[in-house]
């Protein structure tokens, strides 16, 4: 299979795993994207992260030009790409899973997961700040 079907699969796959946590009622959202989509994607990273590993220089992992060497292939940047796409669904579950329990409305909720499939991190602190209004008293209750 090509590199670029691998990343369309993935991509995919990623996407069903957002439109799980953001459409889906409880308790169906965490099994959609962390019991499918996630394991999928987990099992197509490791399929391929083992034979990269073989032969690297370890230390590359070290500084900003070792890492940017080994990113130097197609296919290290596939492997990387699936990396992120996993680890920001997992970030979405936590975000999604913790909004519920506290009761939080979900709409408050969708842009941070949004911003999250697209920019981790970002989503992530958006994510932080809502958690925190939400904490104080400043955001309206409902529709976990």
């Amino acid at each position: 299979m090509t590199n670029e079907a691998l990343f369309s699969i993935a991509s995919v796959i990623a996407f069903i795993g957002w439109l799980g946590l953001i459409a889906l009622p409880r308790p169906w959202r965490f099994r959609v994207a962390l019991g499918v989509c996630v394991p999928a994607l987990a099992t197509l990273y490791a399929s391929m992260v083992f034979p990269a590993l073989s032969g690297i220089d370890f230390m590359d992992f070290s500084s900003l030009s070792g890492v940017m060497k080994l990113q130097g292939s197609e296919e290290a940047a596939l492997v990387g790409w699936i990396h992120y796409l996993a680890f920001d669904l997992v970030a979405g579950w936590v975000i999604a899973n913790d909004a519920a329990r506290l009761g939080l409305n979900r709409w408050y909720v969708v842009p941070a997961l949004l911003l999250t499939f697209m920019l981790g991190p970002v989503g992530w602190l958006v994510y932080l700040v809502l958690r925190l209004l939400h904490g104080r008293g400043l955001l309206v209750r409902g529709f976990a």
